[in-house]
Protein backbone atom coordinates (compact mmCIF):
# COMPACT_ATOMS: atom_id res chain seq x y z
CA UNK A 1 0.00 0.00 0.00
CA UNK A 2 2.90 2.62 0.44
CA UNK A 3 4.38 1.65 -2.75
CA UNK A 4 0.84 2.37 -4.46
CA UNK A 5 0.74 5.91 -2.29
CA UNK A 6 4.21 6.98 -3.39
CA UNK A 7 3.57 6.39 -7.32
CA UNK A 8 0.15 8.06 -7.01
CA UNK A 9 1.96 11.60 -4.71
CA UNK A 10 4.90 11.13 -8.15
CA UNK A 11 2.03 11.23 -10.90
CA UNK A 12 0.34 13.93 -9.30
CA UNK A 13 3.03 16.24 -8.63
CA UNK A 14 5.29 15.25 -11.82
CA UNK A 15 3.06 13.66 -14.04
CA UNK A 16 5.23 10.67 -14.57
CA UNK A 17 7.90 8.95 -12.29
CA UNK A 18 9.88 7.71 -15.26
CA UNK A 19 10.75 5.91 -18.47
CA UNK A 20 8.54 2.84 -18.76
CA UNK A 21 5.45 4.98 -17.86
CA UNK A 22 4.15 5.70 -20.93
CA UNK A 23 5.95 3.45 -23.83
CA UNK A 24 5.18 5.30 -26.44
CA UNK A 25 7.51 8.56 -26.61
CA UNK A 26 5.10 10.48 -28.85
CA UNK A 27 1.99 9.78 -27.28
CA UNK A 28 1.93 13.09 -25.53
CA UNK A 29 2.42 15.17 -28.78
CA UNK A 30 -0.56 12.95 -30.21
CA UNK A 31 -2.71 13.58 -27.00
CA UNK A 32 -2.00 17.52 -27.47
CA UNK A 33 -2.39 17.62 -31.32
CA UNK A 34 -5.88 15.85 -30.92
CA UNK A 35 -6.80 17.75 -28.48
CA UNK A 36 -5.87 20.92 -30.29
CA UNK A 37 -7.70 19.50 -33.11
CA UNK A 38 -11.01 19.35 -31.27
CA UNK A 39 -10.52 22.65 -29.60
CA UNK A 40 -11.85 25.98 -31.58
CA UNK A 41 -9.39 28.38 -32.43
CA UNK A 42 -10.82 31.46 -31.03
CA UNK A 43 -13.27 32.32 -28.39
CA UNK A 44 -16.71 32.77 -29.83
CA UNK A 45 -18.16 35.74 -28.17
CA UNK A 46 -15.04 37.67 -28.74
CA UNK A 47 -14.26 39.19 -32.83
CA UNK A 48 -10.71 38.45 -33.00
CA UNK A 49 -9.87 42.54 -34.10
CA UNK A 50 -12.47 43.90 -31.79
CA UNK A 51 -11.58 47.69 -31.96
CA UNK A 52 -11.48 49.25 -28.52
CA UNK A 53 -12.02 52.94 -27.94
CA UNK A 54 -9.17 54.99 -25.82
CA UNK A 55 -9.78 58.43 -24.05
CA UNK A 56 -8.14 60.50 -26.69
CA UNK A 57 -10.35 59.62 -29.44
CA UNK A 58 -7.63 56.31 -30.90
CA UNK A 59 -8.50 52.89 -30.64
CA UNK A 60 -6.50 49.51 -30.19
CA UNK A 61 -7.19 46.19 -31.16
CA UNK A 62 -7.03 43.34 -28.60
CA UNK A 63 -3.81 42.04 -30.20
CA UNK A 64 -2.46 46.11 -30.11
CA UNK A 65 -3.27 46.21 -26.78
CA UNK A 66 -0.94 42.94 -26.51
CA UNK A 67 1.87 44.34 -27.91
CA UNK A 68 1.97 47.28 -26.34
CA UNK A 69 1.63 45.44 -23.04
CA UNK A 70 5.00 43.12 -24.38
CA UNK A 71 6.64 46.24 -25.29
CA UNK A 72 6.03 47.76 -21.69
CA UNK A 73 7.23 44.48 -19.89
CA UNK A 74 10.54 44.85 -22.17
CA UNK A 75 10.77 48.55 -21.43
CA UNK A 76 10.55 48.17 -18.20
CA UNK A 77 13.24 45.30 -17.75
CA UNK A 78 15.89 46.96 -19.57
CA UNK A 79 14.98 50.30 -17.13
CA UNK A 80 15.33 48.47 -14.10
CA UNK A 81 18.40 46.61 -15.07
CA UNK A 82 19.79 49.98 -16.28
CA UNK A 83 18.78 52.10 -13.28
CA UNK A 84 20.31 49.12 -10.46
CA UNK A 85 23.23 48.81 -11.96
CA UNK A 86 23.88 52.59 -12.26
CA UNK A 87 22.53 52.57 -8.30
CA UNK A 88 25.26 50.09 -7.52
CA UNK A 89 28.28 51.76 -9.53
CA UNK A 90 27.27 55.39 -7.49
CA UNK A 91 27.26 53.28 -3.86
CA UNK A 92 30.44 51.99 -4.59
CA UNK A 93 31.90 55.47 -6.16
CA UNK A 94 30.50 56.98 -3.03
CA UNK A 95 31.42 54.23 -0.45
CA UNK A 96 34.65 54.67 -1.80
CA UNK A 97 34.98 58.34 -1.82
CA UNK A 98 33.57 58.30 1.99
CA UNK A 99 35.87 55.85 3.51
CA UNK A 100 37.70 56.83 6.64
CA UNK A 101 35.40 60.02 7.15
CA UNK A 102 32.52 59.87 9.79
CA UNK A 103 29.87 61.61 7.60
CA UNK A 104 28.99 59.49 4.51
CA UNK A 105 29.30 60.85 1.18
CA UNK A 106 25.52 61.66 -0.80
CA UNK A 107 24.78 62.43 -4.83
CA UNK A 108 22.68 65.58 -5.61
CA UNK A 109 19.49 65.11 -6.83
CA UNK A 110 20.27 66.59 -9.79
CA UNK A 111 23.59 65.05 -10.11
CA UNK A 112 21.70 61.60 -10.26
CA UNK A 113 19.33 63.11 -12.75
CA UNK A 114 22.12 64.16 -15.22
CA UNK A 115 23.47 60.21 -14.63
CA UNK A 116 20.40 58.71 -15.49
CA UNK A 117 19.91 60.85 -18.49
CA UNK A 118 23.28 59.83 -19.64
CA UNK A 119 21.90 56.31 -19.75
CA UNK A 120 19.86 57.10 -22.81
CA UNK A 121 16.96 54.86 -21.52
CA UNK A 122 14.35 53.65 -23.95
CA UNK A 123 10.65 55.83 -23.72
CA UNK A 124 7.60 54.23 -21.81
CA UNK A 125 5.34 52.57 -24.70
CA UNK A 126 2.22 54.33 -22.93
CA UNK A 127 4.21 57.98 -23.61
CA UNK A 128 4.89 57.40 -27.41
CA UNK A 129 1.46 56.52 -27.86
CA UNK A 130 0.44 59.46 -25.61
CA UNK A 131 -1.43 57.36 -23.04
CA UNK A 132 -1.58 57.64 -19.44
CA UNK A 133 -1.54 55.09 -16.87
CA UNK A 134 -5.27 55.47 -16.22
CA UNK A 135 -6.32 55.80 -19.46
CA UNK A 136 -4.28 52.47 -20.24
CA UNK A 137 -6.14 50.87 -17.58
CA UNK A 138 -9.13 51.83 -18.89
CA UNK A 139 -8.89 50.32 -22.17
CA UNK A 140 -7.44 46.94 -20.87
CA UNK A 141 -10.66 47.13 -18.79
CA UNK A 142 -12.74 47.66 -21.65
Amino acid sequence: MGEASILSEKLRRYGAVGVGIIPDSLATIRYLEAAKATQPSAPTGYPKEEKVATTNGGSFTRAEILTLLDETIRVQGIVQAEISQLARDLAKELKEKSEGKKKKKTIPIPEALRKIKELHLPRDPLEERNLTEEAFQKLVAE
